[in-house]
């Protein structure tokens, strides 16, 4: 999605509270996509949920296009956000084979179309 289309698309969201943490200003939230991206990995400290933490990261898909995400989250007196940034790397290779079961899925996909219509 280009620069514009997301300022755009931000800037018509009705960005509703939550919780103290919730990013209510597009301008925060522009910004905070703007990290996420490169990074590949984006948190919720108790931004949707009072007490609650998560880490995500995508699962890429056909064209290195996000297909899905794997998130991990938890009630923070069980688990501390550094505590799940510490399991992003075993996500990551989770997600990596994720997305390798989808590409051949997709192939495997097309080859059965192709063999049901020369029947």
């Amino acid at each position: 999605m280009t620069r514009r289309r997301r300022e755009q698309l931000v800037r018509q969201l009705p960005l509703v509270r939550y919780t103290e943490r919730t990013i209510c200003e597009p301008s925060t939230l522009l910004r905070e996509l703007e990290r996420v991206r490169p990074q590949g990995l984006a948190t919720d400290a108790a931004e949707l949920h009072p007490g609650l933490i998560c880490v995500a990261v995508p699962v890429m898909g056909p064209g290195r296009r996000v297909a899905a995400a794997l998130a991990l989250g938890a009630p923070e007196a069980r688990l501390t956000l550094a505590q799940a940034m510490a399991q992003v790397p075993v996500m990551r290779r989770a997600a990596n084979a994720i997305a390798a079961t989808l590409r051949a899925g997709d192939g495997a996909g097309r080859r059965d179309r192709a063999r049901r219509a020369a029947e």
